[in-house]
């Protein structure tokens, strides 16, 4: 593939260098609570802005609305690239090449028609499922050191080679910002009427830090009077049933903009399959495949609830270092969590000193 191929399609998959807008489809009005937070992190040009997540999250979402917002900003469509790291032509190039930096190259040249080194305003590189590409963790740092004017933010749905400590080039370069299914907070505001919800979100807030606060210091007491505070809100956007149905769709956004119209099941099976195959097998190297799969089912029947290693080894016939590093690919990859069981006293615990 030569250099005039991948500018057509990186001008393809760049409206906005013509027209200055992020087409219609790619976005979406309801804005999660983190894109405020990716939002302030534009500012910053010494270190790299790094969204991960499980795939289908709304990780390119966010992506697609911060680069709205910098149009609507005024900045010049043509200092915003958008590199698409799971294009699938783009990708068979990348097998070949190194194709951030000859990205790169032809966007100095035939794009914004000067070199880094000469910008006086600042460029925004925007690199999705980066994962796919190869070295590309070299390529930001090195261009990251020589403090040009480029503001980077990249997406993957692996954390394998973003969480290799020193052995990473990004390791003190990087913000990484984890994004996650709908929180039952996202799933109720994501319902809630435009013009309401940030009446909603306020008040949310404010019964969730009383809660958590009193809570946190054992006070149950002023626990239970905020729940019976939390009960006009609850009836008024019908919360109860709103939890019910989050349990049973989960958090992911596509099910839930389709609701009951989609077979979800099916969709998180295809999804989990995906992930096990793409993101998994070709990073880490796993000797039992159908006993990495079956442990995925048995997590999923034991969400909730206290549980030893040992009782997966005993279910799968796997030693119980397969299923803790099992696990942990798991959490690598953002399908699941592991929580550790919590217990507050009411009272600060006495401490004992001996005469001396």
């Amino acid at each position: 593939m030569d250099g005039l191929k991948v500018l057509e399609i990186i001008k393809k998959i760049n409206p906005w260098f013509k027209n200055g807008k992020v087409p219609e489809p790619q976005l979406e009005s309801f804005r999660r609570r983190e894109f405020n937070i990716l939002e302030q992190d534009l500012k910053r040009l010494d270190m790299a802005t790094l969204i991960i997540g499980a795939r289908r999250v709304g990780k390119s979402v966010l992506m697609y609305q911060l680069i709205d917002s910098l149009l609507k900003k005024g900045i010049g469509g043509k200092r915003i690239l958008f590199i698409q790291g799971d294009n699938p032509i783009l990708t068979e190039f990348a097998a070949k090449e190194n194709l951030i930096n000859f990205t790169l190259e032809l966007y100095q040249k035939h794009i914004i028609d000067e070199t880094f080194n000469e910008l006086t305003e600042t460029v925004y590189i925007f690199i999705d499922e980066a994962q796919n590409l190869s070295a590309w963790e070299k390529e930001i740092k090195t261009l990251i050191d020589q403090k040009y004017k480029i503001k980077f933010v990249v997406t993957g749905s692996s954390s394998f080679e973003l969480r290799r400590g020193s052995q990473n080039p990004l390791t003190g370069r990087v913000s990484i910002q984890p994004i996650f299914p709908f929180s039952f907070a996202d799933y109720s505001r994501y319902h809630t009427n435009g013009d309401q919800r940030s009446t909603f979100q306020t008040n949310l807030d404010l019964i969730s830090l009383k809660f958590r606060s009193s809570l946190m210091n054992g006070d149950l007491n002023t626990t239970f009077k905020a729940t019976r505070e939390a009960e006009p809100m609850i009836n008024q956007y019908k919360l109860k049933k709103r939890f019910d149905n989050f349990l049973f769709y989960g958090g992911f956004p596509w099910v839930i903009s389709n609701g009951g119209s989609v077979d979800h099941s099916r969709y998180l099976r295809d999804l989990l399959t995906t992930t096990i195959s793409k993101d998994i097998m070709t990073q880490v190297e796993i000797r039992d495949a159908q006993s990495f799969e079956r442990l995925m089912v048995n997590l999923c029947l034991m969400v909730g609830r206290v549980t030893k290693y040992k009782t997966f080894t005993d279910v799968l016939g796997i030693d119980e270092r397969s299923v803790m590093k099992y696990i942990d690919y798991y959490v690598e990859s953002h399908w699941a969590f592991l929580s550790s069981p919590y217990v507050f006293h009411n009272k600060p615990d006495s401490v004992k000193t001996e005469n001396t």
